[in-house]
């Protein structure tokens, strides 16, 4: 759900939207037209919260005309612009991306590109002066080439093969970890993500710093002790997050254990 769609202005001449207009009201084409955008906002409102991914809502056309409250309105659309499935689903194709989260995110940026243009044309340019903010697709060029880079480095020997993870395969080792690391009484994600981050380009494995957690987590969680903060965690010299944290004996262990003692005494004394 992204909170927002776009309603171009063009749609007051379509015309689909004219034709869609003159058999909805008999009042004319400008009051038909009226009716039309008012739907069709009320439509993409209602399918930005319940849309799914494939651009498919769990409603039937008929159910959707009683929603909007105007009879026919989803059969007199265009196929390119909404595709009846069965009685309980209809499809808008190409609908997140026109409406959806990336699409808002394009339009604040060439907002913002816009407006920092405006400002820079305004004032004579100086030395000093900031460039221009890059728009979405040359912030994605600059990844992409930021990652060929690490990825040539790796094959010469001058990186680890972790490197070539991207960022948001590390953000989802980091996720996992935080989610099974045991509750603290103060927790510094950010140093504890920037200390792994290290051990891993050091040498180390996001594996052996998620099984370690785990360890210290059960550990924890048998002997309810509060754990450390994570930012400490990370850093100690011992390395923590390597050791074997083993759980303490139960009781039943531990008398089983005596009780092995005293008959290995008993043996003993009687020869």
């Amino acid at each position: 759900m992204s909170g927002w769609i776009k309603l171009e202005k063009h749609l007051l001449t379509d015309p689909r939207v004219i034709r869609m207009g003159t058999k909805l009201c008999n009042g004319g084409p400008l009051r038909g037209v009226t009716v039309v955008l008012g739907g069709l906002a009320h439509l993409w409102m209602l399918a930005d919260t319940h849309i799914g991914n494939d651009d498919v809502i769990p409603l039937g056309a008929d159910e959707i005309n009683d929603v909007i409250g105007i009879d026919g309105f989803c059969q007199l659309l265009p196929q390119d612009w909404l595709q009846v499935i069965d009685s309980d689903h209809i499809k808008l194709p190409g609908f997140h991306t026109h409406n959806g989260t990336v699409a808002k995110e394009r339009a604040q940026t060439a907002k913002r590109v816009q407006k920092h243009r405006t400002i820079t044309n305004a004032k004579p340019l100086q030395r000093r002066n900031a460039q221009p903010l890059p728009d979405l697709d040359q912030d994605q060029d600059l990844n992409q080439d930021s990652e060929k880079h690490t990825e040539t480095h790796a094959a010469n020997g001058n990186s680890k093969d972790v490197s070539r993870e991207t960022e948001d395969q590390i953000r989802l080792r980091v996720i996992a970890i935080k989610a099974i690391y045991p509750k603290a009484s103060r927790e510094d994600w950010i140093t504890a993500e920037k200390l792994m981050r290290n051990i891993v380009t050091n040498g180390g494995s996001w594996e052996e710093i998620e099984a370690g957690v785990g360890r210290y987590q059960r550990l924890c969680k048998a002997t309810h002790r509060i754990a450390q903060n994570p930012g400490l965690f990370f850093g100690a010299v011992d390395r923590p997050w390597l050791q074997e944290w083993p759980l303490p004996s139960s009781k039943a262990e531990s008398m089983r254990d005596q009780n092995i003692e005293t008959s290995q005494e008993w043996l003993r004394a009687a020869q």
